[in-house]
């Protein structure tokens, strides 16, 4: 589960929606052996800011059952598999044009491209059949290869007024990074006490999440070495 939430740390934190979808309740999941999500998060022997920051994602998360009905619809037409296998999570990832990301439980999750089989009805009423490429996330680096297909969605995406303002926040800071990146800024850290990490922006406008014992990166000039951790002890967040 720690890789799964340092994966979606960095995706929100890239400006992916902050919503969890699944088809089913989500406590009811296991990932392991008669071991739900629901023990899980009240087990004492994990992380308690892992399941404090995974129930900020799940607390209003709905199922995808409550989808707008275009995406509801397309989905419904449609099948996914992936190595012969239905995959629903990642057919309604492709339907939606959303990132679907998963816990890596196997080695074929380790990817951020997963090549699956598409059926479809056309509007014709013939059923196509095709292989197609998605992007997909089960680490953190997933993420940020996926960077500039989020930049590009959040630039396209139209949001009604109450979304925008709900997430005005979100957008003004990355508006702000990506900003500072595009017009030369070598280096910029954003602390987020939320997320118990911090955001690094790179040229090129590469954003990063970096969390716990990772090294932060430091000016050229500036002979220094500091952790993720070191910074919140000084501070005392």
């Amino acid at each position: 589960m720690s890789e799964l939430i340092s994966t979606l740390r960095q995706a929100t934190t890239s400006g992916v929606n902050r919503v969890l979808r699944t088809q089913n309740d989500i406590n009811i999941i296991e990932i392991a052996p008669n071991y739900p999500i629901a023990s899980w998060r009240n087990d004492n022997e994990v992380s308690r800011e892992e399941r404090s920051y995974f129930r900020t994602l799940t607390a209003k998360a709905p199922v995808w059952v409550d989808a707008i009905e275009d995406i509801k619809n397309n989905f419904d037409l449609s099948d996914v598999y992936y190595q012969e296998m239905q995959a629903i999570g990642l057919g309604f990832a492709l339907v939606s044009n959303c990132i679907p990301v998963s816990l890596l439980s196997n080695d074929c999750w380790d990817a951020s491209y997963l090549q699956v089989k598409f059926s479809y009805m056309d509007e014709d009423g013939d059923i196509i059949s095709e292989s197609v490429d998605i992007i997909h996330a089960s680490r953190r680096q997933h993420i940020q290869n996926h960077i500039n297909w989020i930049q590009e969605r959040i630039r396209r995406a139209i949001y009604n007024g109450l979304e925008l303002w709900d997430r005005r926040e979100e957008f003004k800071v990355l508006r702000n990074l990506l900003h500072c990146s595009k017009n030369g800024t070598e280096l910029g850290w954003l602390i987020l006490p939320d997320e118990a990490g911090i955001l690094v922006i790179h040229p090129n406008q590469r954003v990063e999440l970096l969390e716990g014992t990772d090294l932060l990166p430091i000016l050229s000039n500036i002979d220094l070495s500091l952790t993720v951790e070191q910074i919140f002890r000084w501070l005392n967040i």
